[in-house]
This record gives structure tokens, sequence and C-alpha cells, in this order.
């Protein structure tokens, strides 16, 4: 509905798709609300940023690297805002707490929190203060933040 709700758009190639996502996304320019940009990629978010001033844009992160190592989180946080990034979306099998909120918060950063499908899960995320939650039923969310 107008007015309502966030489109996430994920990119998941490389940034050579960065400028003809620009040009497509032109359209979108009255509705930057309605819309958003998450990537896995550092340069990808950073590119996208550039090329998309008006849109958010955040950085997505598991809480491991591919190589199986923990992400920084600090690191995650500093290279986030040195990039001009609106936010984080992380998932989560992070070791959500306050602090971890806090610190993210502190960077004043918007959060948000994928694949999240238990209600229980829900309502601890909502305790917390994230932004936004991205999940496989959209019922079982509604009826668990009620």
């Amino acid at each position: 509905p107008e007015g309502r709700g966030r489109f996430f758009l994920e990119i998941k190639c490389g940034p050579e798709v960065v400028p003809v996502l620009a040009r497509q996304l032109e359209a979108w320019k009255p509705r930057a609300a309605q819309l958003c940009i998450i990537a896995f990629d550092r340069e990808v978010a950073r590119e996208s940023k550039k090329a998309l001033p008006w849109l958010k844009v955040f950085r997505l992160s598991s809480e491991v690297t591919k190589d199986k190592r923990p992400v920084d989180l600090a690191a995650l946080i500093a290279d986030t805002k040195a990039d001009g990034l609106d936010g984080l979306d992380l998932g989560l099998k992070w070791n959500w707490n306050e602090e971890m909120a806090r610190q993210i918060r502190a960077a004043e950063l918007e959060l948000y929190v994928w694949t999240v499908n238990k209600p229980e899960d829900a309502r601890r995320l909502a305790a917390l203060g994230v932004d936004g939650i991205t999940t496989d039923d959209p019922v079982m969310l509604r009826e668990a933040l009620k």
C-alpha cells in the first residue's frame, strides 16, 4: 500500500550493475522512502550509495566470514559509517543482546534483522528496538508483534 512498507532490493552481483540499476531506479525517486538497497559486498553497497544518494543502503552481514571467522562488529560498524551507508541488516545468528543493539544505535545506524521465523525471536528483537525484521512468515510476525 502507498506509504506503508518498504521494498528491500538485494544486489547479489558485483558493482558493475550499479550504473544500470541507478538508471532503472530513477523512477522510484518520488517514492524513495519505500525502497532501499541491501548488499553483502562492501564495494557494491558503497557504490550503490554513491550512485543513489537519495536511497537508503544497508550492509548485509552474517555473523561469520566466508572462511568461518567471527565478524568484528566494531569494524563492521566503522566500515558502514566510513562508506556513508544508512545501516546494517544482520542475520539472526548474531549474538543479539542489548549491548550489540546499543553499539549500532550509538553509531546512528538503522538496524534490520533477517531471517526471523519464530515468534519468540521476533519479540526479543523488537524489544531490542530493531527497525525492521525480514521473515518468511509475515502472518506469524504480525501475530507475534501485536
